[in-house]
């Protein structure tokens, strides 16, 4: 049983209190607005503001001619990357491979999948799945290697089933394990769709497709290697670009606590204290920032590289760059490779402040050694400018 593939291989994966900061090292207030309440009504008053788990964004009000979306989509980034190996076999196991597609080599889809089968649900999990109505979902399923999953149709209840039965599950018992690195808390990104209202493409912060994306194999065809249809390209496109923010929204909440890891430095710094940190920490530091410029900017998967199947397509590269600007991608990495520069600066300095210490102590060493040679000179010749008595004849 195998992958029906658009193409022959899958590319190999890869690898707060914001007032108490600098203003250097502070996410920006807009970016969080964003993230976490743009577009909520006031609550009243006398009623305390539900909270948002972290990275949702609460979803704007509908204008009231406007018909309700046709469903979301829901990005999670839950690891550094998956293992994909260990979630061909998580698949098969839980009877999900027939059918599921490589599409470019870009990411593994289950083109119609539903929490409904008892594959996910236990016993004391079906009565509370049929109560929301997650058992009757259906939607299709974007794995990217890059530890990533962007569900069509379904809503956030059933992607948290998928991410605990196909991501987290053990390959059904086998022991297998798909995540490599996970992340403490996914980071979610949750955008909404309406279909035939106008031509594929983005009106804010909402996608609109033309028409329903069909299945794109209901039946394995004579040859495999025939190109994707377009509809499913411009959904490749789409979640790409929300792969891609929801990874930079990782990032951004690992600056975070590293800044504020270092937010009192700068008072020590006022305070007059000459080496408030030691030197290793410094080198630490050093290390950790390194690796959050090289997560952004060289690795294979970084955030400067765009997909490739949207190099030769200006359409599909339009979708993907509409959803990155809808998510502010480029003034958010922009501000997050500021940020970083601004630690790197600190640190420096900090380097600089223990190099300069060293070397008042080294010139203290010489002086009193060379202080120490002259009184030993002194002792042994007696003071030049003394008269000595004659020695007894």
């Amino acid at each position: 049983m195998s992958v029906v593939s658009f193409c022959v291989t899958l590319r190999a994966p890869v690898q707060p209190v914001q007032a108490a900061l600098p203003p250097a090292l502070q996410r920006p207030q807009k970016h969080k607005a964003k993230k976490s309440a743009r577009g909520k009504p006031a609550p009243p008053a006398s009623s305390p503001s539900p909270l948002l788990p972290v990275g949702v964004r609460a979803p704007a009000a509908h204008d009231r001619t406007r018909p309700p979306p046709d469903g979301r989509v829901v990005a999670l980034t839950t690891a550094e990357s998956y293992n994909t190996p260990e979630l061909l076999k998580s698949l098969q196991a839980l009877g999900l491979l027939d059918g599921a597609v490589n599409v470019l080599g870009e990411a593994i889809l289950l083109p119609r999948w539903s929490p409904a089968s008892s594959t996910f649900f236990d016993a004391s999990e079906a009565g509370e799945a049929a109560g929301t109505g997650a058992g009757s979902e259906v939607g299709q399923v974007f794995i990217f290697e890059s530890g990533t999953i962007v569900l069509w149709g379904l809503s956030m209840t059933a992607a948290e089933t998928f991410l605990r039965k196909v991501i987290r599950g053990g390959a059904a018992g086998t022991g297998a394990f798909v995540e490599e690195g996970r992340y403490p808390e996914p980071e979610t990104e949750v955008l909404e769709y309406w279909v035939g209202q106008r031509p594929t493409g983005m009106s804010g912060d909402s996608i609109h497709l033309a028409t329903e994306p069909s299945t794109p194999l209901d039946s394995p065809p004579a040859d495999s290697t025939a190109p994707p249809s377009k509809d499913l390209l411009e959904r490749l496109a789409f979640s790409a670009g929300m792969a891609r923010v929801t990874k930079l929204g990782v990032y951004e909440e690992q600056f975070d606590a590293f800044a504020e890891g270092v937010a009192g430095i700068p008072k020590l710094l006022e305070s007059g204290s000459e080496s408030p940190v030691k030197k290793t920490d410094i080198i630490k530091r050093v290390g950790t920032l390194h690796s959050f410029r090289q997560k952004l900017n060289l690795e294979d998967e970084n955030l400067l590289d765009e997909p490739e199947f949207l190099w030769e397509d200006a359409d599909l590269h339009g979708h993907y760059t509409a959803v990155c600007e809808a998510l502010e991608f480029e003034s958010r990495l922009t501000t997050l490779n500021d940020r970083v520069d601004y630690a790197f600066s600190l640190q420096t300095t900090l380097m600089e402040l223990l190099n300069a210490k060293t070397s008042h102590r080294l010139e203290w060493i010489i002086i009193l050694l060379i202080a120490f040679e002259i009184s030993l000179v002194l002792y042994r010749e007696g003071l030049p400018f003394v008269d000595r008595p004659e020695p007894a004849h």
